[in-house]
């Protein structure tokens, strides 16, 4: 019996060694011959093999031949997913992308040799998976070298002389011509050193400019834009205002036709690594960036400037997300906001933790901040005896409200504790759209749209940003871009803060009235609108007197603001009209409390709740101030657990 399980197990020896011999020999021979070549060479890069030590060398010559077999494995493995990637079907390919990109147990040699490899669509792919490891990307070729510190100036004023002046954006005219020259006239005849990062600055800010126009990024790729753009992020890496101008350029050229160049120049690379910036401007901007090169993707859209995707910034499943996004939620800034001000979450505040016990004694008060969280707690309380009961902040519940739905359910946060009074340092955010809300429901696309706004005529020192727009020409150019995005192929919730509301409202009924079928998307699939202290019925804030006018020269979306215009009693008409044909579910805030205005700290009220109450869906008065409307101070206030319930609710019922 001995003797025939020592055969036996030489037997299985045997035969695991024969298999493992053919099994390598079959990866061997399935490897493309040609996987290191390029159609067009990339930059050459030069690798040596390290010399092996006489003691490895001696005991290679008594490994058995399956170990060696073995640690040539993932190097082998690496090859064969890339191959998938660059050609197999799209299912492959993202599955492919997806484990190379978490492939370990690599040489060094081998990411610098996959690197040189790979392909543009696969590098962008694994630039959009979350976790890659960064050595599979190109670095920025040493030759030419980067240009020096001191000379980036010059470089960008060059190349801003050099672009089509004919045609060229009125602000870079303006710049290269008048704004430059002055500066570096009034610093020489001081004889002061010029601050070169203020003037890189202005250089950037013009160059931003000229990227918006469609047809000019060929322009600035083809005069070695990409080149210069590196060489100013290799020597200001550590600046973020700097990162994020150059983030906001490269986002505005990026494109499938310009894949190659982004690779061969080091972008791809560089936009992966900033994929984990802590600063939310520069990880949106390399997101959007790398999403519009991917072709790979269910549906290419293009995010044009003043569009920022807030959400997903990976692929679905490199994101540990198991659906690809069913619906979007789009938010839109008012009169001197912006996407990463606007939405920020309040600042930390104590929290007041409610439960059945405190109830009773709420039911003594008689304020009226009191008096409307009671009627909130009540609804809190009653929903659901199965839900976990967890404490809730009182420091943003309503103070009066209108019309409410019984039909609506509320959703808790389970991420709190009742021990803490403080908001969790993991859910303090810089933009709670993308920290809270894109947590609690996965499966959205969240975008954030940002516009410049001014109000008086005397700020703007761009000639075109001074002339005259209202809010029809403020909706059409961004309605381009928001098809561009693909709005209107999914459900849509509005999200807005005072003007924007305005902007929400009329691009719904400009496609609601078109006879465009892809425009008329756009209301047809709106779910739901959230307006945060929308005038739309104007605010006597805005009814200067004429002399006033003359001094502060306001703009016509300013001017458009005041109380009872024509301009939004003819919008809101339109807009009920719509709401007729085309039902939506509409949630309403506005502020109860003054802001202070300037150091002076003036007391201002800048929406009325009348004219915040657009006369449909639920309404809420909330003891905050303008500013704070649209910033919850947690995650578990009911400012954003209502909002959480209604889009979900609005979104369910479609």
């Amino acid at each position: 019996m001995k003797k025939a399980g020592v055969l036996l197990a030489l037997a299985g020896a045997g035969w695991a060694s024969y298999q493992i011999h053919h099994a390598y020999q079959h990866l061997y021979n399935i490897l493309p011959a040609n996987a290191v070549e390029h159609e067009d060479k990339l930059p050459e890069y030069i690798y040596y093999q390290p010399k092996v030590s006489g003691r490895a060398h001696f005991d290679a010559i008594w490994l058995p031949q399956y170990v060696w077999w073995w640690n040539s494995v993932p190097s082998s493995l690496a090859w064969r997913l890339l191959d998938i990637a660059q050609n197999g079907n799209r299912k492959q390919r993202l599955k492919a992308v997806h484990s190379l990109a978490h492939l370990e147990n690599l040489e060094e040699s081998d990411y610098r040799q996959l690197a040189q490899a790979c392909d543009p669509k696969t590098a962008v792919g694994l630039a959009r998976t979350n976790g890659v490891d960064l050595r599979l990307f190109l670095k920025p070729p040493n030759y030419p070298p980067p240009a020096k510190k001191e000379d980036l100036v010059d470089c960008c004023h060059e190349m801003l002389k050099r672009l089509d002046t004919e045609e060229a954006h009125e602000c870079v005219r303006y710049f290269v011509t008048d704004i430059l020259p002055e500066v570096q006239e009034r610093h020489a005849h001081y004889s002061s050193r010029i601050n070169q990062e203020y003037l890189l600055t202005l250089c950037l800010k013009s160059l931003l400019h000229h990227s918006n126009l469609p047809n000019h990024s060929a322009e600035i790729v083809r005069m070695g834009g990409l080149k210069l753009l590196m060489d100013i992020y290799y020597h200001y890496s550590d600046s973020n205002h700097i990162v994020g101008l150059l983030g906001k350029i490269i986002s505005n050229i990026s494109e499938p036709s310009y894949r190659k160049q982004m690779l061969s120049s080091g972008w791809i690379g560089a936009l992966a690594d900033l994929l984990s910036s802590s600063s939310l401007l520069i990880k949106s901007c390399a997101g959007k960036a790398l999403a519009n090169m991917d072709e790979d993707e269910l549906n290419l859209y293009s995010y044009r400037g003043g569009v920022y995707l807030l959400h997903p910034l990976f692929r679905s499943l490199s994101d540990k997300i198991s659906c690809h996004p069913n619906a979007d939620v789009v938010f839109v800034h008012g009169l001197l906001g912006g996407v990463f001000w606007t939405w920020r979450n309040r600042d930390q505040v104590k929290i007041e933790p409610v439960d059945e016990r405190l109830l009773e004694e709420l039911n003594g008060e008689n304020s009226r901040q009191e008096v409307g969280a009671l009627g909130f707690l009540k609804e809190f309380m009653s929903f659901g005896s199965s839900q976990k009961k967890s404490p809730v902040s009182l420091c943003d519940c309503p103070v009066r409200s209108k019309r409410l739905s019984n039909k609506s359910s509320r959703y808790l946060s389970s991420c709190f504790e009742e021990s803490k009074l403080f908001c969790p340092i993991r859910d303090v955010t810089e933009c709670w759209p993308v920290g809270w809300l894109a947590k609690d429901l996965p499966c959205l696309r969240v975008i954030g749209l940002n516009y410049d706004t001014h109000v008086s005529l005397w700020v703007p020192v761009c000639p075109e940003e001074s002339l005259p727009k209202n809010l029809e020409d403020r909706s059409e150019e961004l309605i381009q871009k928001l098809l561009q995005a693909g709005l209107g192929k999914r459900p849509i919730i509005w999200v807005a803060h005072s003007m924007g509301g305005l902007i929400v409202k009329n691009i719904l009924v400009r496609a609601f009235e078109s006879g465009n079928k892809e425009l008329r998307r756009l209301s047809e699939n709106t779910k739901g609108a959230v307006f945060f202290s929308v005038p739309h019925f104007g605010s006597h804030l805005v009814d200067f007197k004429q002399a006033t006018k003359l001094l502060l020269l306001p703009t016509n979306e300013v001017s458009d603001l005041r109380h009872n215009s024509p301009t939004l009693l003819t919008l809101h008409e339109r807009f009920v009209k719509c709401l007729e044909s085309h039902p939506i579910k509409v949630l309403s805030f506005v502020e109860s409390e003054n802001t202070a205005v300037s150091s002076l700290k003036v007391p201002l009220r800048f929406v009325s709740a009348e004219s915040a109450d657009p006369g449909v869906g639920e309404f809420y008065e909330v003891p905050l101030n303008h500013l704070e409307i649209c910033k919850p101070s947690n995650r578990r206030s009911f400012l954003y657990q209502k909002l959480l319930t209604f889009i979900d609710y609005a979104l369910k019922s479609s």
